[in-house]
């Protein structure tokens, strides 16, 4: 069966290195599309859609706004099951400060080159610490264009949630700095999983999804 996998904000496949599937599943890897003047989350979401195969049965998984896509993309598409690492489900599992800053509407007068540099520089707030590695975090997220960070980062902000009827497995990580466990409910607990634990901890979490998926 075919699997999905949708990446982070300014991420790519890079994130996923470490992730292992069953016998008999076939990952693939939806790419970021530079967004259009306007486009909401939804019609974005259906852009990203094309890359699915729909004739065959298939699994979405998504790490953080690559979660929050494949709900997006689950609202209209069928998929078998629903992965979601490092994520939120519904606005009361966000910070009250992105909450904050969506009500207030300051990514729109922020510029976007700001949203770029704070993410190429983010990697210590998703819990990337090895100099190697932080190095090509920062060559990837270099790749996005900051009219791509603006406009993910808004729509992260005024993203609502879902309400899926889909057999999901959510995973997340206790020391998550962007989605703190506090307010995340319903997943199965990393212990010292920070945000980026997809590729920190790729081992153990293939273990829980190699046993949701067979289940």
């Amino acid at each position: 069966m075919n699997v999905y996998l949708l990446s982070g904000l300014g991420a790519d496949d890079w994130i996923y290195q470490n992730l292992t599937f069953p016998k008999g599943y076939s990952a693939h890897f939806i790419p970021w599309l530079e967004p259009v003047e306007g486009e909401s989350l939804a019609d974005y979401a259906k852009r990203l859609a094309t890359a699915i195969d729909s004739t065959q049965p298939f699994i979405l998984c998504g790490v953080s706004f690559g979660g929050i896509c494949a709900q997006e993309i689950s609202k209209f598409s069928k998929p078998e099951k629903l992965i979601l690492i490092s994520t939120v489900t519904s606005r009361k599992e966000k910070p009250a400060q992105m909450n904050l800053g969506s009500d207030l509407g300051l990514s729109h007068v922020m510029p976007a080159a700001m949203f770029k540099w704070a993410a190429v520089q983010s990697a210590p707030v998703l819990g990337i610490y090895d100099k190697e590695q932080v190095d090509e975090f920062k060559k990837m997220a270099e790749k996005f264009s900051p009219k791509y960070y603006k406009w993910a980062v808004t729509a992260i902000g005024n993203w609502m949630g879902s309400s899926l009827a889909i057999p999901t497995l959510r995973l997340h990580g206790d020391k998550d700095k962007i989605f703190p466990i506090g307010k995340i409910s319903g997943a199965d607990v990393t212990e010292g999983g920070e945000h980026i634990m997809v590729l920190q901890q790729g081992t153990e979490l293939s273990k829980k999804i190699s046993a949701f998926l067979i289940s």
